[in-house]
């Protein structure tokens, strides 16, 4: 049984915010972890029966009240309805090639073009656009005044290093005719936290978190 079976419906029903966190002072919000979830169960080609006895279980395991999601049709509709739909990315499953395919799933009978191994439905990861993420979050009414934030700002000590804006790296990109002069343009800081959250023999999640510099930090 395929876990990710697409539903009609999804797009009449309303479905939990993604921003949402999991409990109260949870480290991850509802997004996180229904994209960790379904890294696990695309891993272990879990059946929709077995992944829907797992939500359950994680829901049990958590401080109440929580927004688990414990249904396995409420799980299919929120990444139905994500305002950045997950994009899958497919590739040769043949542990030596792992050539890349595309977006398309690959149609029934179709090889490798490097070395011939039929291509898989199941070798895949995936991606949530970070454009389309940009554009949600620059479209905000108050994000104009936001992004002035480092213009405005109080420093402490004229000389200290208190933000990313006080960088060498950044103060050359700010000066005039350089890509930071212009205050609606803008820089991302990228980190990885240095762990993976889930490992195993070829296979792994490791959270790339980005964040928009210009944004005050409070945000």
């Amino acid at each position: 049984m395929d876990c990710f079976i697409e539903t009609p419906s999804a797009c009449q029903e309303e479905v939990m915010p993604d921003n949402l966190p999991l409990y109260q002072d949870s480290p991850i919000s509802v997004g996180e972890s229904s994209l960790l979830l379904m890294a696990f169960a695309v891993r272990h080609k879990l059946s929709g029966v077995a992944l829907e006895d797992l939500l359950e279980l994680i829901h049990f395991h958590c401080p109440k009240p929580n927004n688990c999601i414990t249904e396995l049709k409420e799980f299919q509709l929120f990444f139905q309805a994500l305002k950045h739909p997950i994009v899958k990315h497919f590739y040769c499953s043949n542990g030596v090639c792992k050539v890349y395919s595309g977006t398309s799933q690959p149609e029934t009978g179709a090889t490798c073009t490097v070395c011939g191994t039929p291509l898989s439905c199941s070798s895949y990861f995936i991606e949530i656009p970070v454009v389309e993420q940009l554009k949600t979050i620059l479209s905000r009414p108050e994000m104009i005044e936001k992004l002035e934030y480092r213009f405005k700002r109080n420093k402490e000590d004229v000389g200290a290093i208190e933000d990313v804006y006080d960088g060498e790296l950044y103060k050359k990109h700010s000066c005039p005719g350089g890509f930071l002069s212009e205050p609606h343009n803008i820089s991302l800081l990228g980190n990885t936290d240095g762990v993976a959250l889930i490992r195993s023999n070829g296979y792994g999640v490791w959270p790339v978190n980005l964040t928009i510099n210009e944004i005050p930090p409070t945000e």
